[in-house]
């Protein structure tokens, strides 16, 4: 598991039709995640969700590409997400030491978030960051956050398309993949209508909450100079939820 998301309550939309069970139900939605994340072309579906993630903040003044012996700030990190709680910190990982009993003030920005460390005044964030390497190996540390919540227009074009999606099926008891991004039936493949209300809803929806954060600063994007998002390993994701 390269990441781990909280799992999204998504209520059935099923009108003058019973229910199906909630095991289909949820392989369905997941299903639907799939399909509107290929709909949309967007790279950003953890964003939707909200999920563990590690920022990994470059040291000053060296660079992003350097390794450092000191970091511009001992007790505060900037993270490029606007509305970081401190409720949304995990934990701070110190090569591979992982400490999730730190307390943490938060200042959030209009595009950003400062970070706070909180403690006795020995403690500090660490001093050495090698970019070169992963999170957890040596001379490497990040903060560990929840990163994400799902816009309430995601959620309704999640629905609609599970729905679409059970529909299109033989009845509540067939259980699509939770890996489908379509689904075939005999000889007809379903395909969700790519223009359809709810799908631009979210592409309207994604517009507004995810590019003012991730601009400047998205997992994908190693060419700026504030820091990169990794993925947390295994041991990391059982720290934080056993």
């Amino acid at each position: 598991m390269a990441e781990y998301c909280q799992p999204v309550t998504i209520e059935q939309c099923c009108e003058g039709c019973e229910p199906a069970e909630p095991d289909v139900w949820a392989a369905a939605v997941e299903a639907a995640w799939t399909k509107l994340a290929d709909l949309i072309g967007d790279p950003t579906l953890w964003e939707w969700r909200r999920c563990l993630r590690v920022w990994r903040p470059c040291p000053e003044p060296c660079g992003c590409r350097s390794y450092c012996d000191r970091c511009s700030a001992r007790r505060v990190v900037t993270v490029p997400q606007f509305d970081v709680r401190p409720a949304d910190v995990a934990g701070l990982i110190d090569g591979d030491d992982i400490n999730t009993a730190l307390h943490w003030t938060t200042r959030r920005d209009a595009t950003s978030s400062e970070l706070t460390l909180l403690g006795d005044e020995t403690l500090g964030l660490p001093t050495l960051q090698n970019m070169d390497a992963p999170t957890g190996d040596p001379a490497t540390w990040g903060v560990l956050l929840w990163v994400g919540r799902t816009p309430p227009a995601v959620r309704e074009a999640v629905g609609a398309i599970a729905c679409d999606i059970l529909a299109a099926c033989a009845g509540p008891s067939k259980r699509p993949p939770a890996n489908a991004t379509s689904i075939t039936e005999g000889a007809v493949t379903i395909r969700i209508d790519p223009s359809t209300p709810a799908v631009q809803a979210v592409r309207d929806a994604l517009a507004m909450t995810t590019v003012p954060a991730f601009e400047f600063a998205a997992p994908w994007d190693t060419s700026r100079g504030a820091g990169r998002w990794e993925a947390p390993t295994q041991a990391q994701i059982v720290a934080v939820t056993p």
